[in-house]
């Protein structure tokens, strides 16, 4: 298996975080979900709570799935893909702010381990 993550190394306002989290929920995630070959879609975002007396660095995480790296490349490139980015773009705009941080994408091939429990 492959996987894409994109980090969302930042924070939002408290004031603002309903209204972004809205946005990536109802609108972001459901975009990318129906991009070519994605074998699944998964929204990870940090509970708040510090970690060893610090504040979280990364607000929120989307992590891609693929079956293999050709897979991954593909949907990458794809035409849906591309709208994606377009609309964001166009969306950035209106929530301009609301995310004060940067976004970094890391590829992964991944290698499960059987467990004890």
């Amino acid at each position: 298996m492959f996987v894409r993550c994109a980090y969302y190394v930042g924070t939002v306002r408290p004031e603002d975080q309903e209204t972004f989290d809205r946005y990536v929920r109802e609108v972001h995630m459901p975009m990318v979900a129906a991009w070519p070959r994605l074998k699944a879609l998964r929204l990870l975002k940090n509970n708040g709570q510090p970690y060893l007396g610090e504040a979280p660095r990364y607000y929120q995480c989307f992590e891609l799935s693929f079956a293999t790296q050709a897979d991954m490349d593909y949907c990458m490139a794809s035409p849906d893909r591309a709208e994606t980015r377009r609309v964001s773009a166009e969306d950035y705009a209106k929530f301009k702010g609301l995310f004060q941080g940067e976004v970094h994408h890391v590829n992964y091939e991944v290698t499960d381990f059987p467990t004890t429990m």
